[in-house]
């Protein structure tokens, strides 16, 4: 289990809890983005101040005032549905073949198995529950529907400012991310759900470099140039920020919430005219 440090916000005041995790991250207050603690490659650490509670003890977290929004990715939970789908298909198939097998008793037993046979809920039904039994097995579905379960838990417990509790959920997904990928290195969906958990915990680097190498593996998605770019928001660099989330509108014209964090982003440059149009823009695709 990674260890949990309480530190206090040196611009707030506030308290902000701490996961040691990976080789490189950044931690920001989220209620004023002062940075509390850093992590590079080479292992060397500076923290604003240390410790400052018992890291055991459950404390309040810095609430985001207005944080930039972002999209939980909406990709299939296949793991999630494909058991219970392939049980429920696979029984049905079976229940269908023997109510055909037993609508005409006084026909031959040839002709009431091929009668059954035929029944399309049998062959369709009993082949495609048997895949889906198969596929709900595979152990990058169970840790995919793992991770994103921890996601929506940890969202959930951020929105009603339960942040401690959040960071664990997204610490859980963090895990269950990288697990997929040591499985499938060449899997974007995990590297862009990592690359999301990343940004929650305020770790900038690790978040913009997942969503930099899920692009790498998808190039066409818009989701991961928006996560890559509220990242970028935090971090300060701007230009950047911009790029990316105006390359998120491209890919996908209708994406509101790209809209709305380039506004946030045009808000933080000074350009009130563009944040006001884009916000505008935003607001015709809630």
């Amino acid at each position: 289990m990674p260890e949990r440090m309480m530190v206090t916000c040196p611009g707030c005041d506030g308290v902000v809890s701490v996961t040691r995790t990976g080789d490189e991250a950044e931690v920001r207050c989220l209620k004023c983005d002062e940075v509390v603690y850093t992590r590079n490659a080479e292992g060397g650490e500076w923290w604003a101040n240390v410790p400052v509670a018992d890291p055991t003890a459950e404390k309040p977290v810095a609430v985001p005032v207005a944080a930039e929004r972002i999209e939980v990715p909406a990709t299939t939970r296949k793991a999630e549905w494909m058991l219970p789908a392939g049980w429920a298909a696979l029984i049905l198939g079976v229940v269908a073949f023997i109510a055909s097998y037993n609508v005409g008793p006084r026909q031959g037993v040839d002709a009431r198995l091929l009668q059954a046979l035929m029944n399309p809920l049998f062959f369709v039904g009993v082949p495609l529950g048997l895949y889906w039994i198969k596929r709900s097995q595979n152990p990058v579905s169970r840790l995919m529907a793992s991770g994103k379960l921890a996601i929506r838990h940890g969202t959930q417990n951020l929105s009603c400012g339960t942040t401690s509790v959040a960071a664990s959920h997204f610490d859980h997904a963090i895990t269950k991310f990288t697990a997929v990928i040591q499985i499938e290195p060449g899997n974007a969906e995990a590297y862009l759900n990592r690359g999301f958990a990343y940004l929650e915990r305020r770790a900038l680097g690790a978040a913009i470099e997942d969503c930099t190498k899920a692009i790498r593996l998808n190039p066409v998605s818009a989701a991961a140039y928006n996560t890559r770019g509220v990242a970028y928001i935090h971090k300060g660099d701007l230009d950047t920020a911009i790029e990316d989330l105006t390359e998120a509108i491209r890919l996908n014209p209708n994406y509101g919430l790209a809209y709305e964090n380039r506004g946030i982003a045009h808000q933080k440059n000074n350009a009130p005219a563009l944040a006001s149009r884009d916000f505008s823009k935003a607001r015709e695709f809630k």
